[in-house]
């Protein structure tokens, strides 16, 4: 699982959709037909000083329709989606420049909002799948139960982690180290609750901002002075290129769609791609033209 295998640049076409409009995306994440994002269209510069406030968003492919999931005040950030539940780190309880967040969780159906973390510790990119919630503290990969109530640490390293994201039994990470000889290196690791086993899959050191759907792993990378889309498959331990604009970043999957950030008009919004596979967990078929999804506006 390197990501020395054999890269895939398959000549499919990419049909795409804005989902927003606002210019101040950031960090997609897709569940089924909803998509989430923090935004800092309320935050307030006034001095030319940005206050850093963020909110959390979302909105419904099928029905079109945007909503504002936190209160502005605070630094909502790093948000991620699991069935009708929206976790995501917030600040409200300390300030983010003094390293105190916090996980809190949202659910949609009951519109019930829970504080998960109350350490006082810098409590970061939160990702949930069914029952468990994984986030990052430092250089530690931390996870909760909602089902029992448990707390654990689960990873723990020598550099800095982020963006953690969950797929069944598997964890995916970010790794930075800095370096007086090789400067800053970003790459992306594996981890299986079954074999408890940590496995790196980049070594270029410019990849990051993971995520996980089945066997496929997801993630940006910076290797040609460029930020482009990739995939990697463990099963077959293959990459392909998803994106070639150059600006696309913060990467989800989920079934067969991925979303991204782009900034090539200068302002980022998110966009959505659905592609074609060959398998339920495949890469997309070389003969076949991805599928535009038609869902724009924010209302």
């Amino acid at each position: 699982m390197a990501s020395a295998a054999n890269e895939e640049k398959v000549p499919f076409k990419i049909n795409e959709t804005q989902i927003t409009t606002s210019g101040s995306a950031e960090r997609p994440v897709i569940y089924k037909d909803m998509i989430v994002w923090q935004d800092y269209r309320y935050g307030n510069y006034g001095d030319g000083t940005f206050d850093g406030t963020y909110d959390v968003y979302v909105y419904n492919l099928s029905t079109s329709r945007e909503i504002q999931i936190t209160t502005p005040g605070s630094a909502a950030t790093n948000p991620d989606i699991y069935g009708d539940r929206i976790v995501w780190s917030d600040d409200r309880n300390g300030n983010f420049r003094l390293e105190k967040s916090d996980i809190y969780m949202c659910s949609l159906s009951t519109s019930t909002e829970t504080r998960i973390t109350a350490n006082e510790s810098y409590s970061v990119s939160p990702a949930i799948y069914e029952d468990r919630i994984v986030w990052t503290e430092y250089n530690n990969v931390h996870m909760y139960n909602l089902s029992t109530q448990e707390g654990s640490q689960i990873v723990t390293s020598e550099s800095m982690i982020f963006s953690p994201a969950i797929y069944g039994n598997n964890i995916v990470w970010e790794e930075l180290l800095v370096s007086t000889d090789n400067g800053v290196s970003r790459d992306i690791y594996f981890y299986g609750f079954d074999t408890h086993k940590k496995t790196q899959i980049t070594t270029g050191g410019s990849a990051g901002s993971p995520e996980i759907y089945g066997d496929r792993i997801v993630y940006e990378d910076w290797r040609d002075g460029h930020s482009n889309i990739y995939m990697y498959n463990t099963s077959t331990s293959s990459e392909t290129q998803i994106t070639t604009s150059g600006s696309a970043s913060s990467p989800d999957i989920y079934d067969n769609r991925i979303v991204w950030l782009d900034g090539r008009n200068g302002d980022t919004d998110v966009t959505c791609t659905i592609f074609p596979l060959t398998g339920k967990f495949g890469l997309p078929a070389a003969n076949q033209v991805r599928n535009t999804l038609r869902s724009t506006g924010t209302g």
